[in-house]
């Protein structure tokens, strides 16, 4: 991503660009940087889209073969096309014979063979950028510096527990960094009471809330939680699937004690900041306690998939155990 940032700073742009991968906001991102640096606001002449498979290949090179209308250069963008993963020759060779002087051709792409034609052609004439999925530490700096363009502050600690809150989705985390924004207005900080109120909740931040309160003996409290999901359309048999996959977290946080910090959360598949809450819940079940709760996870998942209770009530159950 360097090298695309680069080339935007120095106005100097490849011929050809592919950004592909799985982290869509990133692409989505990048794609958009490109395209105002190259065609800038409002030049709707020289810019062409085409979206979506069955493209056809001769139309794309007749569009890049017309000369840009009162400007330097004509931008070509292809979106989901497909021609990394099918078989596709006119594109390749036109690519291969060289491309315009005036001509910046950007694909976008969610999947790609780099052993397809398309993608040598592009790599060999121009530049081929991945937008993986960023590590969480890597989200929280994003997180930091996203609030900062706005002019607020987020601590490390509370950026941590947005990302837990929410999960890694660039999308998600984006929409909720840009509503505490303007929930904040006036304000140069953005605190824990802010993210409360404002950021929605992820089913797993709900589900971890309804143990919490079940430990502490508020069954009232973790039925409101269970009701507030319901309106959200939450499905009650993938919400006893996460109570189930809770208690294995705080069971494996649990017998994992005496490692390092950093290696229990990679063994438990969670980051190492949102360890601690399982942690200290765990300090409030015996082992055995947590045993029989996953197997009763287990029992009223099989009684509600045979048919024998209803999906509401084994969620019910299993809250008022």
């Amino acid at each position: 991503m360097k090298k695309i940032n680069s080339d935007i700073k120095s106005n100097t742009f490849e011929r050809t660009y592919l950004i592909f991968g799985e982290e869509s906001y990133l692409r989505s991102s990048y794609l958009s940087k490109l395209k105002s640096a190259i065609a800038g606001q409002g030049d709707s002449m020289n810019v062409n889209l085409f979206d979506g498979p069955g493209i056809d290949e001769a139309s794309v090179i007749d569009i890049c073969e017309t000369l840009p209308f009162f400007s330097d250069r004509r931008l070509v963008i292809l979106r989901n096309s497909l021609f990394f993963k099918n078989q596709t020759e006119k594109i390749a060779d036109y690519i291969k014979e060289g491309l315009p002087d005036y001509l910046c051709l950007v694909f976008n792409e969610d999947e790609v063979d780099k052993r397809s034609r398309m993608f040598k052609a592009v790599n060999s004439a121009g530049y081929c950028a991945e937008c993986k999925s960023p590590d969480d530490k890597t989200l929280i700096q994003w997180i930091v510096r996203s609030f900062m363009k706005s002019g607020k502050k987020i601590r490390v600690s509370e950026a941590e527990k947005l990302l837990v809150r929410l999960g890694p989705d660039m999308w998600t985390l984006s929409g909720e960094i840009h509503k505490l924004i303007d929930y904040s207005d006036g304000r140069d900080e953005v605190n824990e009471s802010d993210i409360e109120a404002i950021a929605s909740s992820n089913p797993s931040d709900a589900i971890f809330k309804m143990i919490e309160h079940i430990a502490s003996g508020k069954n009232e409290e973790a039925l409101r939680l269970y009701y507030d999901l319901l309106t959200l359309n939450e499905p009650p048999i993938k919400i006893i699937s996460l109570i189930g996959r809770e208690y294995r977290l705080i069971l494996e946080a649990k017998e994992l004690t005496n490692s390092r910090e950093r290696d229990i959360a990679g063994q438990i598949g969670v980051p190492p900041f949102a360890l601690k809450k399982y942690a200290s819940i765990g300090e409030r079940f015996s082992r055995d306690a947590l045993l029989q709760l996953i197997k009763k996870c287990r029992e009223i998942d099989y009684e509600v998939k045979s048919g024998q209770i209803s999906d509401r009530l084994g969620v019910e159950l299993l809250i008022m155990r």
